[in-house]
């Protein structure tokens, strides 16, 4: 999806009232926003679940930890992709 569209699609469905369908959809296209708005929907989710849910400390620090693992994985994939794209420009200025 086309950056533009992408968060033409978001602001129309977030104009909406379907929370859901809200979630669904940044759910399905977490990849294809910018690192920082990466970092903004997952902060937003997991303010979200705290919100929604009565967590004691250890499921608190646990779910933390997960979130934090989660972020390092996208910055393995964003390093692993960046390294794709350089090996892609050099092969063709050969």
């Amino acid at each position: 999806m086309e950056t533009e569209e992408l968060y033409s699609t978001l602001s129309r469905l977030m104009e909406g009232d379907d929370q859901e369908a809200v979630k669904k959809f940044l759910i399905e296209h977490i990849k294809e926003f910018s690192e920082r708005d990466r970092e903004n929907i997952l902060t937003a989710f997991l303010e979200d679940a705290l919100d929604k849910e009565n967590i004691n400390d250890k499921a608190l620090l646990d779910f933390q930890n997960k979130a934090i693992a989660a972020f390092k994985r996208l910055e393995a994939e964003k390093a692993a992709l960046e390294k794709q794209d350089k090996l892609l420009e050099i092969k063709e200025n050969m």
